[in-house]
């Protein structure tokens, strides 16, 4: 499957650090918690109360770690397996960073699951919460999914795609939707794909197509 959706290149690069700068995050916040933590110098001799502060500080920097850590993989829908249709044993890894989400395939004949995400080296899919003003209502908003040509055909899209709907389904999103700017030389195939899979299209807000699927 081709570059079925249009990359949002600007959502993208804020999408990258979130996840992959989490250790560098940790430690720029660790201290500037430090620095601006009010705590005035100790009394030389004082050792109780260093100790006591030194412990506090590690105690929070350690819960941070652990923060960090949780946002990057979504539990319950992450580190799937499944072989595709060219016998290849396909595994999936999704990561979240608040309404942030980022959903890459691997072959794992070839390569194995990131510790943080990378382009995804037999596919990607990244998708973003939004949430409506007017009534609070959750939207899906698909940025953009792709395989590359020898996963093509392969079902590796459609797994993808279907792992951004069970993210949207279980973040009470009322639908998921994306630009519909299809690339490559079957554009009716892309169209083909989405309306197989209960899609709909409609025109864009800001002009264009949209392709959307709502949820009960």
């Amino acid at each position: 499957m081709a570059d079925v959706v249009a990359p949002h290149e600007k959502q993208m690069e804020q999408l990258q650090p979130q996840i992959e700068g989490a250790p560098e995050a940790s430690s720029k916040l660790a201290s500037a918690g430090d620095a601006s933590s009010g705590v005035k110098p100790l009394e030389p001799g004082n050792e109780n109360e260093k100790l006591k502060i030194a412990t506090g500080q590690q105690e929070q920097g350690d819960a941070l770690e652990r923060k960090l850590g949780q946002a990057k993989e979504v539990s319950g829908y992450s580190d799937q397996t499944f072989m595709d249709k060219q016998g290849h044993p396909i595994q999936t890894r999704t990561w979240q960073s608040g309404d942030l989400v980022q959903v890459r395939a691997y072959d794992q004949t070839v390569q194995q699951p990131k510790e943080t995400p990378d382009l995804g080296q037999a596919g990607s899919a990244n998708l973003a919460l939004e949430r409506d003003w007017r009534d609070g209502s959750t939207r899906a908003r698909l940025n953009d999914i792709e395989t590359p040509p020898d996963y093509r055909g392969s079902g590796i899209g459609s797994h993808l795609l279907g792992e951004c709907e069970q993210v949207a389904g279980q973040r009470s999103a009322r639908e998921i939707y994306g630009a519909f700017v299809p690339h490559g030389e079957n554009p009716a195939a892309v169209r083909e794909f989405y309306q197989k899979h209960g899609y709909s299209f409609r025109p864009g807000a800001a002009g264009g197509e949209e392709v959307f699927k709502q949820f009960n």
